[in-house]
């Protein structure tokens, strides 16, 4: 399989374009591999649906941005697939239509003379995006959460039909089930919605009283959400399927889970890499210490501090930081030490400081800043 070309090349934009002008441009380069202008070339038709996937991108601010920092291996890593609700290069076409009516009129349409705006087929649901918040520990192992979704599930009395058991939909006398009342101009074909089936070409007699003909009902699930190690705040996970219902047999939307880090009171994170301090009684500084502590995984580890440790002081400890879903690394642990001055001081302490005072050579002097 041959490299994806770059979206910023294909649209013919440099990466800091407008969305003015990105749009601009697809419009341009959509015109010229129309499905009417290429008249069955199969080439022309992926170079017409590489162009829509680019211009699905870069229109879009976050895929924008992901695209922008991962390059195609972020995007294929977070399972992103333009095309899958479509069947043919007309409906990839038809799910731009709004770029193109106000260049052509309402009723531009693909070569099969269909246009956008018709909907004999069903509609694939809506995705759904939430928000789920976790601990910085969590993100560092990896987590399994139930969430409650709210969504719209297909009718269980009318399998998301929209009609009455023992009835169907009647096809629309008006356009004939066409869902459109077309004319030619040139190449072009114009055709302009319905008014009394609005395009979907068939009218329903007898609505189901369940969901009164939108083939949904109100639902709610629990979905149980693998949150793998590494994850960041605006970490994107996708559940395929767990959206909105699709309508009259169409797929269903999916389910974006956007990750949130709840700040943490011991360790603050920078990339794959944890940073703490420690705060270590001034003896320990003076003539040296073994001290365990534990890491964000409860993993006893020693903290091995040398003679004469001054404050501020910082002590890596490799790969005992967060997993790098990236680059596939896991990062370490900084902990810089504070040395601890008393508040108290017992009558035997204060007698053996003054010692250590008296015998001491250090001399006190200004330096510069």
């Amino acid at each position: 399989m041959s490299a994806k070309r770059d979206y910023y090349e294909i649209l013919g934009v440099n990466r800091n374009a407008t969305k003015d002008e990105i749009k601009s441009a697809f419009r341009k380069l959509a015109m010229k591999y129309h499905p009417d202008m290429t008249k069955g070339n199969k080439e022309l038709e992926e170079k017409f649906k590489e162009l829509a996937e680019a211009y699905e991108v870069l229109s879009d601010d976050e895929k924008r941005k992901m695209y922008d920092t991962y390059g195609h291996a972020g995007m294929d890593s977070r399972g992103f697939d333009p095309f899958s609700n479509f069947s043919n290069v007309d409906d990839i076409f038809s799910e731009f239509s709004d770029i193109f009516s106000s260049f052509f009129g309402s009723g531009f349409s693909s070569r099969s003379g269909r246009s956008s705006s018709h909907a004999t087929r069903g509609r694939r649901g809506q995705d759904i995006v939430l928000e789920l918040e976790i601990t910085l520990k969590e993100a560092a192992t990896g987590v399994e959460k139930l969430v409650e979704v709210a969504r719209h599930s297909s009718c269980p009395t009318c399998n998301g039909s929209g009609v009455q058991p023992g009835f169907n939909k009647e096809t629309c006398t008006v356009c004939n089930g066409s869902g459109q009342q077309i004319s030619r101009q040139g190449f072009f074909t114009i055709s302009t919605t319905c008014s009394k089936c609005h395009g979907t070409g068939e009218i329903n007699n007898h609505p189901c009283k369940t969901c009164l003909g939108t083939g949904l009902v109100a639902d709610k699930k629990s979905v149980k959400v693998k949150v793998p190690k590494g994850v960041d705040t605006n970490t994107k996970l996708k559940i395929n399927g767990e959206g909105e219902a699709g309508t009259d047999g169409a797929a269903s939307g999916d389910l974006y889970i956007v990750i949130k880090v709840l700040p943490d009171k011991t360790y603050k994170r920078e990339g794959p890499n944890l940073y703490s301090k420690i705060i270590i009684p001034y003896h320990s500084a003076i003539l040296g210490d073994d001290i365990k502590i534990k890491t964000i995984y409860d993993k006893e580890v020693i903290l091995h501090i040398p003679p004469n440790t001054k404050s501020g002081t910082t002590f890596r400890l490799r790969h005992e930081g967060i997993y790098d879903i990236h680059e596939s690394i896991i990062g370490d642990l900084f902990v810089q030490v504070e040395i601890m001055v008393p508040d108290h001081l017992s009558t035997e302490e204060k007698e053996l400081i003054k010692k250590l005072k008296q015998i001491s050579s250090n001399k006190i002097e200004l330096k510069s800043m």
